[in-house]
């Protein structure tokens, strides 16, 4: 930790899979045909009008559904397995910073914020903008097949040939959801 771009892993889930098999395919096409590509890999983003019901949602969504209709949310674990939120604004940044910069043809760019956050903070911070006046509590339940103890992005590389640097950090994000949809 952090996760550095040159690091590929092993795999645990098939998505995680296909990500890597996307990114083989960009250099193949940039190698072989001169297509210019550049990959962006987005570490746990979140925003406005996620949906909390889709298949693939993802925490932050669900969570906040739950905590605003007064159920429990669910910690797959200990809830110190840690993830970097990275709010949908930074994400625009970096696609317009990536699309207008060819230094990122051929390249690979961690984009998120570069702050751990465990599960048990996410959902105090969750409680803390949508529902201050009720006391946080999660049911705990086995870790589920195929998830990460801990993901973190290294940035460096995005702030040195991007010039990307996060503006929208995880409790800012989580106001601007609550704004939102008041």
């Amino acid at each position: 930790m952090p996760k550095h771009e040159s690091e590929a892993g092993g795999f645990l889930s098939p998505y995680a899979m296909t990500k890597y098999i996307n990114e083989i395919c960009a250099e193949f096409f940039t190698r072989i045909y001169g297509l210019d590509c550049t990959g962006l890999r987005y570490f746990n983003v979140f925003g406005p009008r996620q949906d909390p019901n889709g298949a693939y949602a993802a925490v932050i969504p669900r969570w906040i559904e739950a905590v605003r209709s007064g159920k429990t949310p669910v910690i797959y674990g200990d809830g110190t397995q840690s993830r970097d939120f990275c709010s949908v604004q930074n994400v625009v940044k970096a696609n317009i910073l990536a699309a207008l910069n060819p230094d990122s043809h051929g390249k690979i760019f961690n984009i998120g914020c570069g702050v751990n956050t465990t599960l048990n903070d996410l959902l105090g911070k969750i409680y803390a903008v949508f529902a201050p006046d009720a006391e946080a509590k999660c049911i705990y339940e086995p870790v589920r097949g195929g998830d990460i103890k801990y993901s973190c992005a290294s940035i460096d590389f995005a702030g040195e040939v991007l010039k990307f640097s996060p503006s929208v950090y995880l409790e800012e994000g989580l106001k601007i959801i609550h704004d939102y949809q008041a």
